[in-house]
């Protein structure tokens, strides 16, 4: 287990914290390919998380909500001209607070490529990478951590109360 606080402070490393788990699925899209769907992601009335799916099999990355009148889905199949590279070691999909993502999102207007990773537990790292006019780059990094599912949350909570005592 790594250290996540910076030394000497109470502020956290996110990168370390990030490495804790394997990075099992990564990309390089063009951040113009992604702009729209995200922008309609936001605008899904009553969407309030999204499902981010990476994987080495059809459909490789995939982006959908379901809001209260409508569900929205965009899959970018391998060989899309969106990627610049593609890596994925397993299928993973996690849920995303909706308000985070939109978020991190922000930057897609100004960006040239992003930088997709999730690691095993399901967090998602975005790194946008961004040309100034003077022609000078710059990145601006996202951690945002799987939504819990509360059915999941409940059920990891009642199994403690079914563990008997056999010390008797």
């Amino acid at each position: 287990m790594h250290d996540v606080a910076a030394s000497g402070s109470d502020a956290i490393n996110f990168r370390a914290a990030f490495r804790n788990a394997q990075v099992v699925n990564k990309c390089i899209v063009k951040s113009s390919k992604l702009k729209d769907p995200f922008a309609e992601l936001s605008d899904l009335a009553g969407a309030s998380t999204i499902s981010i799916l990476l994987s080495n099999e059809y459909p490789f990355f995939r982006i959908s909500a379901n809001g209260q009148l409508a569900k929205f889905t965009v899959v970018f199949p391998q060989g899309d001209e969106a990627f610049a590279k593609l890596s994925c070691t397993q299928e993973k999909e996690c849920n995303y607070r909706l308000s985070l993502v939109a978020l991190a999102t922000k930057a897609l207007s100004f960006a040239d490529k992003t930088f997709i990773q999730m690691n095993a537990v399901g967090t998602l790292y975005l790194q946008h990478l961004l040309t100034q006019k003077d022609g000078s780059r710059t990145h601006v990094d996202f951690y945002i951590l799987p939504d819990v599912d509360d059915t999941e949350a409940n059920s990891d909570a009642n199994s403690d109360d079914n563990v008997s005592d056999d010390s008797d």
